[in-house]
């Protein structure tokens, strides 16, 4: 278990992998009895102004690598074999790199031989045969056949664990990329980028084919490329570990401490804030952010106002068709000194296979992972998941963005959750009740079942994908649909239209009156357009009807939903149409939207403090499978080198006059049952599950009584229930 006592587990963690990461580099530079012998192979200068200037390198280069401990020799010539004899790396930067006489090719082999390491960097890939040059550095360009473009490029990184990218995350910089070049199949990929979502291209790699080791990096067609604090830190690193050396031979403690957040990469948490567009009676605060809390998805709180996130690193993949071991957690958090950001964590459960959501019930959650919902419970008191129950299991999962997720418990004492098209292989759903007996087919839309395994049901039926629900104080049941319409009412239940059904009569009415979203910015690249619906919702998702008590009543029954492929949340005001209602947006700014392409809302909940929870998967990724037609893997998920694996945040939204709301709850029934009729919505459906779980039936005289008593619209309904 993972659980931190310290105030500040962000700090800690970071500071220890600082100083682990410091340290190494530090006894590797001691223990080495001579300084790496580097040779600087640059060349005439080509292009316009700040573009392949290889003698600047030279002198540039020369300067830092000496002020790292190197030592340092270099022409714009190739070496010398007398040259190359004093030397232990040698880096090309210069037009034609592969472009040697017979003598320089045997001068080079002997190096190489002996284990004389080699770098090359941009257009010293090119050469007058590529099919030699691929098997010497792992990659060549062939003149006629290779590509080349140029602007903002992203480099994605492959390997997180190789030492020359470890700790760097995906960023974007100005420069350019090749593709079609020729690959030996032994080249180790670190880093790929796409010029188009069809192609998927190394720009990064090393190769060892025996003695020696190489290392390439195709960027560096600007000069200020070289400065750029990622990637220089990429290519000395490629440097040392081309010489056999520690990675982080030549980096220092404050370049290695800015690796996590490089210049057109991931935002700091603190910076992020500064990119949002909120409505102006609002204010933000980041909770949780990495490494706490890695691609959130689901949320919940218990009693006591502890948070409770399912996190989802593993995603879009199943262990199965991967090998990696399945690896999403359960996290508890905590706010021990009330400043409103979690520094305590815990990890409940490790090792789900794609978890989509979770509530809070018992001793444990209930978690949706596709084929199972399951129930972990903690039978000891430790915060820790010690027994698993599979309540239900046959769900499909063949699109592992068409599954059962976004679960939330109903005012009538069933849990509710949404499933999308994956649902058409959800033939045959066993519950613990009783596995030998088949529950039938639950097919796509919004489900219910009993939280002992004994029953479940479809709600309402659509096409397509939603990933949000929600209830109104009284009862009203909500949902996003993924695709053009992000407002629906469910009007009657699935069973009344069941063999009764007219034409095209539906359960569910669309409510919205606009299809239209406005976003901060627009990102013009191809790989994060819009691919459907474009300028409108393909991604909706979040789904939460505002209840929270905290708020001025003005914000009373708006209804919010996220749209992450463009980097917003959206409000809808609900007003009453019949027996349906209407949605409508009062005003065209979004209630919140970012300039920041990784800011990637996929979910919102209401906490005890009556504030709206925002996860943010923090990705540049946000799509699933591409109508585009790209290569798509065995969860029908677009391969994509931009799939982010190190980062999440969580963000509290409040009112700037908001009303103090409890965020715990009273131990007792006599407490619980008065806490039916508060004002907040977390406060009333906390506690009437609590005393579902508990006294049960044994509550209602209670109950009675306080009903009696009490002229409350919500005490009755949560008696009722």
């Amino acid at each position: 278990m993972d659980k931190s006592p310290t105030s500040s587990w962000q700090l800690a963690c970071w500071v220890g992998l600082l100083l682990l990461v410091v340290a190494g580099p530090s006894l590797a530079v001691q223990g080495e009895a001579e300084p790496l012998r580097v040779y600087l192979r640059a060349g005439p200068k080509t292009h316009g102004p700040g573009e392949h200037d290889h003698p600047r390198f030279l002198a540039d280069w020369s300067q830092l690598l000496e002020k790292r401990g190197a030592v340092v020799d270099g022409s714009l010539d190739f070496p010398s074999s007398a040259a190359l004899a004093k030397t232990d790396v040698l880096v090309f930067y210069a037009a034609e790199g592969g472009t040697l006489n017979p003598q320089q090719r045997q001068d080079l082999d002997r190096y190489l031989a002996r284990g004389g390491g080699i770098v090359a960097l941009h257009d010293a890939v090119c050469g007058n045969d590529a099919q030699w040059f691929k098997t010497i550095i792992g990659g060549a360009w062939e003149h006629g056949h290779s590509k080349w473009k140029m602007g903002k490029l992203g480099l994605y990184m492959d390997s997180m664990e190789h030492p020359i990218t470890k700790g760097i995350p995906h960023f974007d910089l100005e420069d350019e990329i090749y593709f079609d070049l020729h690959l030996d199949p032994k080249t180790h990929v670190l880093a790929n980028s796409f010029h188009t979502v069809f192609d998927v291209t190394p720009q990064l790699w090393t190769y060892e084919p025996g003695s020696y080791r190489a290392f390439v990096s195709i960027q560096g067609h600007f000069t200020k490329t070289f400065d750029h604090p990622a990637w220089q830190a990429i290519v000395l690193r490629g440097i040392a570990w081309a010489g056999n050396r520690d990675a982080d031979l030549f980096l220092q403690a404050g370049e290695l401490a800015g690796l996590r957040y490089p210049p057109g990469g991931p935002t700091p948490p603190a910076q992020a804030k500064e990119s949002f567009e909120l409505h102006p009676d609002f204010e933000m605060q980041c909770v949780a952010w990495e490494p706490m809390v890695i691609n959130p998805i689901s949320v919940d709180w218990d009693r006591d106002g502890r948070m409770w996130v399912a996190c989802t690193p593993g995603y879009p993949y199943k262990e199965k068709f991967t090998g990696v071991a399945a690896h999403d957690q359960i996290l508890i958090l905590e706010d021990s000194n009330g400043d409103g950001v979690m520094d305590q964590r815990t990890v409940f459960y490790e090792g789900l296979d794609l978890v989509t959501s979770l509530v809070r019930h018992e001793n444990g959650v209930i978690v949706t992972a596709a084929p199972d919902i399951l129930y972990l419970e903690d039978t000891n008191g430790d915060d820790r998941a010690d027994t698993t129950t599979v309540l239900y299991t046959g769900f499909g999962y063949g699109d592992t963005h068409a599954v059962i997720s976004n679960m939330r418990w109903g005012p009538d004492g069933w849990i509710y959750c949404t499933q999308g098209y994956s649902g058409g292989a959800s033939r045959d759903i066993r519950g613990a009740a009783d596995p030998s007996k088949s529950l039938g087919s639950i097919r796509n839309g919004l489900l219910r079942f009993r939280a002992d395994g004994s029953a479940i049901e479809l709600v309402s039926s659509y096409g397509s994908n939603t990933w949000g629900l929600d209830f109104t104080p009284d009862g009203e049941l909500f949902f996003t649909m993924a695709n053009g319409s992000h407002a629906r009412h469910v009007v009657l239940p699935e069973r009344m239209l069941a063999g009764h059904r007219v034409g095209g009569v539906n359960s569910w009415k669309d409510i919205v009156d606009h299809r239209k979203a406005f976003p901060a910015f627009h990102d013009g690249r191809i790989s994060y357009l819009q691919i459907d619906f474009v300028g409108g919702f393909t991604a909706a998702a979040g789904c939460l009807v505002q209840s929270g008590g905290a708020w001025p009543s003005e914000f009373d029954l708006d209804h919010f939903v996220c749209e992450p492929t463009i980097n917003l949340v959206h409000r809808d005001k609900l007003t009453t149409r019949g027996v349906t209602f209407a949605a409508s947006k009062p005003r065209q700014a979004e209630f919140l939207a970012s300039r920041d392409l990784w800011f990637r809302p996929v979910h919102l909940r209401t906490g005890p403090d009556g504030a709206m929870y925002v996860l943010d998967f923090y990705n540049q990724a946000a799509v699933h499978n591409d109508t585009r037609g790209p290569k798509h893997g065995p969860t029908n998920a677009a391969v994509r080198p931009d799939r982010d694996k190190l980062h999440g945040r969580i963000w509290r939204v409040q009112h700037t006059d908001a009303r103090d709301m409890s965020a715990s709850l009273p131990p007792d029934t006599a407490g619980l049952i008065a806490t039916l009729g508060s004002r907040g919505s977390w406060q009333r459906r906390t506690a009437e599950r609590l005393l579902r779980e508990g006294p049960g039936t044994a509550a209602v005289p209670a109950l009675l009584e306080s009903l009696s008593k009490s002229d409350s619209v919500h005490m009755r309904l949560h008696s009722l229930a």
